[in-house]
């Protein structure tokens, strides 16, 4: 969570530098890899509760499709594509034969710069189909625990989320107003974000990253496990507990045996 909260300062940074410098085309890039590096981390590492449940071939895919992204930001910067404005000058201003012959070189180059934007957002929508099925994965755990509480709000930021890279991907093929797309889509990363957030404060079991997290809260509540099985828990609290206690259960049995044995 820590290292995820650090990349969304990180990527706000850059964004104020941008603003206040346009022309750093650098910085668009670096802000394009800290997009889905930002949604990867925070809601694939939300979704699911342990790296151990994501099968290797995504892991793989994922690995060298994110390095090629990388890339693919390295040649994008160095080929430094003309805006869309220049391009239309080019056009109306030359008509020789050898003139069309650099406007198609320089319409290439752009083609070239569109076919990154559509990669990158396609990387964008593989990362939140892996935290859909992730989440699927992690319900068959948490059903008998009774805890899915925060389904449908994840479900909903997960399909808001999925809005932004379709939507591009989508109108990149068949319009050229980029600035336009940016503004009437980037507020749905804002429901993305406050769904999550919400998430993370009012249903914390659900955000169980790691192995080592889960023995973190382990210890954390353990007073709270050893109240739940020696001493009377008042009615009113005793369900409430008995299902956090079961979720931690289904998902490390093996750091309550020795507990259950004694008690």
């Amino acid at each position: 969570m820590g290292t995820a909260i650090l990349a969304a300062i990180t990527q706000a940074i850059v964004v104020i530098i941008i603003d206040s410098y346009p022309d750093t085309l650098l910085l668009f890039q670096i802000n394009d890899v800290l997009y889905p590096t930002f949604i990867a981390m925070f809601l694939l590492h939300g979704a699911r509760l342990r790296w151990d449940r994501t099968p290797l071939s995504i892991k793989i895919v994922g690995a060298v499709w994110y390095g090629l992204l990388v890339v693919a930001v390295l040649f994008y910067e160095m080929v430094k594509l003309p805006n869309e404005g220049q391009v239309l000058f080019f056009h109306l201003k030359n008509t020789s034969s050898r003139e069309e012959g650099q406007m198609l070189i320089i319409n290439g180059v752009y083609a070239i710069g569109r076919g990154y934007e559509f990669y990158a957002h396609a990387f964008r929508l593989f990362a939140i189909i892996i935290i859909l099925y992730s989440y699927i994965r992690t319900t068959e755990i948490a059903k008998e625990a009774k805890i899915n509480n925060s389904r449908w709000i994840l479900i909903i930021s997960i399909i808001s989320a999925s809005v932004w890279p379709i939507g591009l991907m989508g109108e990149m093929l068949f319009l050229w107003d980029d600035a336009q797309i940016l503004i009437n889509l980037h507020f749905f990363d804002l429901i993305t974000i406050a769904g999550v957030t919400f998430i993370a404060i009012k249903y914390p079991e659900t955000l169980l990253i790691s192995k080592t997290q889960i023995i973190r809260v382990l210890r954390v509540h353990k007073d709270l496990a050893e109240k739940y099985y020696t001493e009377k828990i008042p009615d009113e609290k005793s369900g409430t507990i008995q299902d956090y206690v079961s979720f931690l259960m289904a998902i490390m049995p093996e750091l309550f045996k020795e507990n259950i044995k004694e008690k």
